[in-house]
This record gives C-alpha cells, sequence and structure tokens, in this order.
C-alpha cells in the first residue's frame, strides 16, 4: 500500500530562525528615520507574522496608512543591512537543523510559507544551507498573507498532497488561524513571538514547548489525518 504524501509547512521569523530582535531593532530604526514614537517590544511581538504593511499598522495604529507606507519602505531597506552585519540577532534556534534531517528521513515533503518577502527567504535558505530541504515556497511576493489560507492553498496544489496530511508549524496566532481557515493541522512553538495561550486559542492542535519534540507531535498529528 502506497504511503500518501505527509506535507510540513513552515513559518519562519519566530519559528525556525530567532530573528526577534533583528525585528524590533529593525522598527524602531525605521521609526526613527520616520521621526515617530518607537512600539514596545511586546506590540512588534504581538504583530510579527503578519505581512509587513499590515503588521506596521498593527503596531503604529495612531498613523495613517501613508505613515505605515513609509515606514515599510524604511524597513525593507533596513532590515537586510541589519542582518548582513552579523552580529548573532539571526541565528537557527537550537536542535532546528537535525529536526529537518529528522523529517527529512521520513520521506516527509517540506516547504516554507511566511511573511517574508521571497528575496529574504532566498537569502535565508541560502545563508543556512536549507534550499534542498524545501520543495514549495510560499511568499509575500506570492499572494494574501497570514491569516489568509492562500500559501497553504498554494502549497498544497504545489505538491498533490492531502490537507488532512498537512501541518503547519508556526509561533504566532496567524500561522493557527491560516492553517484552520486552510483545512490542515497546526502544531504552534513555545520558543516564538506568540504566548502559548494565544496559539490554543487560534486553533493549534498541540504546542512544542521545545524543538526536539517536534518530529513526535508532527507524527502523532499527521497519524491521526490517516486513520
Amino acid at each position: 500500500m502506497t504511503t500518501p504524501l505527509r506535507l510540513v509547512l513552515w513559518d519562519v521569523d519566530g519559528t525556525l530562525l530567532n530573528t526577534r530582535s533583528l525585528i524590533l531593532e529593525t522598527i524602531h530604526e525605521a521609526c526613527r528615520q520616520e521621526g515617530i514614537a518607537c512600539p514596545s517590544a511586546s506590540l512588534v511581538a504581538r504583530g510579527t507574522g503578519l505581512p509587513l504593511v499590515d503588521m506596521v499598522a498593527f503596531v503604529l495604529p495612531d498613523y495613517d496608512a501613508a505613515v505605515h507606507q513609509r515606514v515599510a519602505v524604511a524597513y525593507r531597506q533596513i532590515f537586510p543591512a541589519l542582518r548582513e552585519k552579523g552580529d548573532g540577532h539571526d541565528r537557527l534556534f537550537p536542535h532546528i537543523r537535525s529536526v529537518l534531517d529528522d523529517l527529512r528521513k521520513q520521506e516527509i515533503l517540506m516547504g516554507l510559507v511566511t511573511g517574508m518577502g521571497r528575496r529574504g527567504v532566498l537569502a535565508f535558505v541560502e545563508r543556512y544551507g536549507l534550499a534542498d530541504y524545501f520543495v514549495t515556497v510560499g511568499t509575500a511576493d506570492d499572494g494574501p498573507g497570514k491569516p489568509s489560507p492562500f500559501l497553504v492553498e498554494q502549497a498544497v496544489r504545489q505538491t498533490g498532497a492531502e490537507r488532512k496530511n498537512t501541518v503547519v508549524i508556526g509561533d504566532t496566532s496567524f500561522d493557527m488561524m491560516m492553517a484552520r481557515a486552510a483545512g490542515v493541522s497546526a502544531i504552534g512553538v513555545a520558543w516564538g513571538n506568540h504566548d502559548i495561550s494565544g496559539l490554543w486559542q487560534a486553533g493549534a492542535e498541540a504546542v512544542a514547548e521545545e524543538p526536539v519534540v517536534l518530529p513526535a507531535l508532527i507524527g502523532r498529528v499527521l497519524g491521526r489525518g490517516q486513520e
């Protein structure tokens, strides 16, 4: 009997990659350039995961759309420059690579569903040598961002996997909402930007306290889809 395709779709920022301080520094510098007050770290964390302009609007609710657009433009210019400084606030979370290796050995297909632009995603996979792990990549340049189901639906079409055998892994409620809207499973991670209670409320079927438990959780969730 042929084993059905199994698909794991990863968020990037806050799930695979620890960019919390980088995102905060970038948004603060963009605000300073615009001459406006910087949002708090907790507010930036809660807005992370949304498409960039939506995230800026979330963290700067007292400003109009024109300001949001200017801050977003500045953000896109500042982020890669800060990342290239190489000061250690852009790195894979511990044990992530071994988790990816484990899933690949099990012949589980993997992809990315992220609010990052395609250029940033390509830089990420090249920097960490991860291009061979992912068979599908959905970015902010492809269509509506989280919590829209668009990126998940695109990945399902591209891979031929069934929704019941697909799971999204992410650190924000927006990831969980996206998965639920697309009719696939959702696993939250506790080391990212949103608190655990928010992940459960948004529809997580499980929440990983640390990366090393992910293969077992993924196996359990995907196993239910094959029953």
